[in-house]
């Protein structure tokens, strides 16, 4: 009964696999600046009274994976495929990526347990397929990343796939292990839904291979990380540059790296200060010691705010003024911050350590 053998989709072998994962992890994300981090530095000039105006590409193939449990590869090309739609580039072809990567013995052939986030996004930037990415952290933040062509990507465990193939809506399923990362490429407000690029075969979805995220499920996806090509504006450039001085920070064990939009403790700031300027193999007790016996900390009990950090850094660096007030003036002028907002305001790890990398680039301790 040859002609009732039901046929076997790539979805099927990948959804009926024993441990339906490709190995992501939470953590996989937590050293990524978020795009509100980011752009602190850079006032959005279309002001706040803004329409917000749907955002629509789709001008590169879907992308099946067929089952070599490369979601990673395939999410970001795609994501990657659709910024470079509008550089006049080649389409990336994900499957050549992949098969070149497995003969290079880049990845293993078959280990979906070993695919990981950061692991595959440093691979793609490493290989000059990508610059640079960031998370988006609300609906704004994906829109402002699809108009800038920052194209977007994410995953989820959360969702049951069969019931989302049957509306080509996301379901929620709390107990599914389908952990599958796929490309977001448009934004609808008029429907106040995200769509969302698959890569299981072209039977697989509506509008090619699409499927709609409402709004209102967002929360139950992991990151949303967009994705910085070759810069197409001083802006990017500026971005990029930011990026690698807080990236520079952590290879100088200067910062972590996790966690960058976390508010910094005063005490985490002055170990950073210390080791930045004055003894990178400094301990902890020696850092408090020696900020406290030269001023250039007075106060650990009081929070710490923007400027508060500033005039730390300043200290170190030039010693104390009379003028400490025009202090975040003076860092400004020097192109150590790029505005005078959000003074009295908590400062996070990632703009901490742009302070931190910019200072010493303007006492030529770095190049």
């Amino acid at each position: 009964m040859e002609g009732n053998t039901p046929v076997v989709t790539d979805e099927d072998i990948i959804l009926n696999t024993t441990d339906n994962t490709e190995g992501f992890t939470p953590q996989d994300y937590l050293e990524t600046p978020s795009w509100g981090t980011v752009s602190e530095e850079y006032p959005d000039e279309r002001g706040e009274a803004i329409k917000k105006s749907n955002v629509f590409h789709n001008n590169t193939p879907i992308l099946n994976q067929w089952n070599v449990w490369a979601c990673a590869v395939f999410g970001i090309t795609k994501a990657e495929n659709e910024a470079d739609f509008y550089d006049e580039k080649r389409v990336l072809d994900a499957m050549k990526i992949r098969d070149e990567w497995v003969a290079e013995w880049v990845i293993p052939n078959g280990w979906k347990s070993w695919w990981n986030m950061n692991w595959a996004l440093n691979l793609m930037k490493k290989k000059w397929y990508i610059s640079w990415r960031y998370f988006c952290n609300g609906v704004d933040s994906i829109r402002d990343a699809l108009e800038r062509k920052h194209l977007c990507y994410t995953w989820t465990r959360k969702c049951d796939w069969k019931a989302t193939k049957k509306t080509w809506k996301f379901t929620l399923a709390d107990n599914t292990r389908t952990w599958h990362l796929f490309a977001i490429i448009w934004i609808d407000f008029d429907k106040e839904c995200l769509i969302a690029a698959n890569s299981w075969g072209e039977n697989w979805g509506k509008m090619d291979w699409l499927f709609e995220i409402p709004f209102d499920n967002i929360k139950d996806l992991y990151t949303i990380v967009a994705i910085i090509d070759n810069p197409k504006s001083q802006a990017d450039v500026d971005i990029l540059n930011d990026m690698g001085d807080a990236a520079l920070m952590k290879e100088m064990w200067i910062r972590n790296g996790t966690n960058p939009d976390w508010e910094l403790w005063k005490l985490h700031a002055v170990y950073m200060v210390m080791r930045a300027f004055i003894l990178r193999d400094i301990s902890d007790e020696e850092a408090l010691s020696f900020a406290e016996r030269n001023w250039y900390v007075h106060n650990m009990s009081i929070p710490l705010t923007k400027r508060h950090f500033l005039i730390m850094v300043f200290r170190v660096a030039y010693g104390e003024t009379l003028v400490e007030d025009a202090i975040p003036e003076i860092m400004r002028m020097f192109g150590i911050i790029r505005n005078t907002e959000h003074l009295d305001e908590p400062i996070t790890r990632y703009h901490a350590s742009l302070v931190i990398a910019r200072m010493l680039r303007n006492l030529k301790r770095i190049i």
